[in-house]
């Protein structure tokens, strides 16, 4: 499996350089209007949300201190690159991570960039400050952050509790854009205002989003489109939707089907169509906080019946099996996990086994278990939906399927209001601290409420570790708990399908965590 991904990334890897060196640097021209589609967000505010939803419209709109490469398809640390900040260091223990600053950069508004809304972003990650934001889904990320401390409009410095490697990652991510002090978190969510190469000049909810170009960009020459749309969908309908607005010209660049690949690329040869390996992974998610799925066994019971056998049949093979971790630097292959609950090879034995605990647990062919099976209304997650809660009725589990539209499925997620739930989970860092914060004691990202102090204090331990192969073993040891106690059974990890018009330059997607950082959107340009 791991050949056959490295291969398949090394074409990928091929064909971008080819498109980025298909045109000489004096070739790029500016103007033009890119024309994108993403599903409706629940706001506009990057920081209270989760979803590329909000990414693809808005981080065009912010900026980061640090930015992983905009033209990298694997996003690493080795490649983040200045954003707002022009340097950057650490102190001998590392602990504190010092960065200066660019000078004279203005907020959309005309309001002077300063370290002071440095301070005041990640003041209100922490817990520090009220800045009247409604969640803060990436609290987790800055557990570890003690302080920020300025010096002076251009210095700014972060003061951690322990040493942990995954920070500045979690900087670079489009996720991590700085705010301004002067604006609150209801204008952020209806009319948000950066400092990055775009301002939003319309954003009509269910509809559309408009940016205009900012005139005032720090960085010479950029960007080079004057503007970019967003159609935003409804989720029942957006692949349908994408498909057709390609074929018509209405959409510059589509994520689809991988299945529908090759039909689209056939139609439009001069266009460029590929299937990607994404960060992307469809699981289950319990709510821990109530009967039933605070009992480990009516959990393990669920991870024996999922058959992932079959989900990998209905993808012709494309869906990959495999445990937390999408592929990448830290995944295992499937052979490794066979011993954990619904990774097994025999079915008949992990369905047998399944029916025995729940008919422990006082349920069985003449008293089912009934449960609230919930899902957002997509494409991407009803068809896995109805399969999971098919292989549920043969272990006596009654569980019809609630479709929820994006805002109130979101909201469901946020308040537990269910029992059970298939998810999309995506990692916009690749790397365990990101995927762990699902499992941390009170962390925003942990979906089922499941609270295991040692596990916690495991999590916390890895994170901290700076030799590679002790933290590698940590990160198994904590993987293994998370699979043995099916906390989130992963179903699958999924491929992506993506189409961008021919007439599209510069706009690379990375494989982790590409629809989370990628859409900066400043380097784009357009030669119809």
């Amino acid at each position: 499996m791991l050949s056959h991904l490295r291969r398949r990334r090394v074409l990928r890897v091929a064909a971008t350089l080819a498109t980025l060196l298909a045109a000489p640097a004096s070739a790029q021209q500016s103007g033009g209007t890119l024309q994108l589609q993403a599903l409706d967000p629940a706001s506009a505010s990057v920081h209270e949300n989760n979803s590329v939803s909000t990414q693809r419209p808005f981080m065009p709109v912010f900026n980061n201190l640090v930015l992983f490469d905009q033209t990298a398809i694997v996003h690493t640390p080795e490649n983040i690159k200045p954003d707002l900040a022009t340097e950057w260091s650490w102190n001998e223990d590392k602990t504190v991570l010092t960065f200066k600053l660019t000078e004279g950069v203005k907020w959309h508004d005309g309001e002077p960039f300063t370290s002071a809304d440095v301070k005041c972003t990640w003041d209100t990650l922490r817990g520090a400050r009220d800045a009247g934001w409604r969640s803060n889904p990436r609290r987790s990320w800055y557990d570890n952050l003690k302080d920020v401390t300025v010096n002076g409009d251009s210095e700014v410095s972060f003061v951690l509790g322990r040493p942990q490697a995954a920070f500045l990652s979690f900087l670079a991510s489009g996720m991590s854009p700085v705010y301004p002090c002067h604006v609150n978190g209801q204008q952020q969510r209806t009319a948000p205002i950066g400092t990055g190469p775009f301002k939003v000049a319309e954003y009509n909810p269910g509809r559309y989003v408009l940016l205009q170009k900012n005139p005032d960009y720090f960085k010479l020459d950029r960007p080079y489109l004057d503007e970019v749309t967003i159609r935003l969908m409804a989720g029942g309908s957006a692949e349908v939707d994408s498909e057709l607005g390609f074929d018509t010209g209405t959409f510059d660049y589509i994520d689809i089907d991988y299945a529908k690949v090759g039909g689209i690329q056939a139609r439009h040869p001069n266009d460029r169509c590929s299937v990607r390996v994404t960060s992307t992974s469809l699981v289950v998610v319990f709510n821990t906080g109530r009967p039933p799925f605070d009992d480990p066994n009516i959990r393990r019971a669920v991870a024996l019946a999922l058959d992932r056998n079959a989900y990998k049949s209905i993808s012709n093979g494309k869906f990959l099996i495999g445990g937390l971790f999408s592929p990448g630097a830290w995944s295992r292959p499937e052979e490794e996990l066979s011993a954990f609950p619904g990774y097994g090879p025999d079915h008949d034995a992990n369905i047998a086994e399944a029916r025995k605990l729940i008919e422990a647990a006082g349920y069985g062919p003449n008293k089912p278990l009934k449960i609230d099976l919930a899902t957002r209304n997509s494409n991407n997650y009803v068809d896995t939906a109805a399969l999971v809660s098919d292989q549920l009725s043969e272990i006596y589990l009654e569980a019809p399927l609630r479709l929820l539209e994006t805002k109130l499925w979101y909201s469901a997620r946020t308040q537990k209001e269910f029992d059970m739930g298939v998810d999309i989970a995506g990692a916009a860092v690749d790397d365990p601290d990101d995927y762990f914060q699902r499992f941390i004691c009170n962390s925003p990202m942990n979906l089922s409420g499941y609270c295991d102090e040692a596990l916690t204090a495991q999590i916390r331990a890895q994170s901290e570790q700076s030799d590679p192969e002790a933290r590698r073993k940590m990160v198994v040891e904590i993987e293994n708990t998370v699979l043995e106690q099916a906390l989130q059974p992963i179903l699958y990890h999924k491929p992506s399908g993506e189409c961008t018009s021919g007439a599209v330059h510069n706009l690379v997607i990375s494989e982790n965590g590409g629809h989370f950082n990628s859409w900066r959107l400043e380097d784009v340009w357009l030669d119809r």
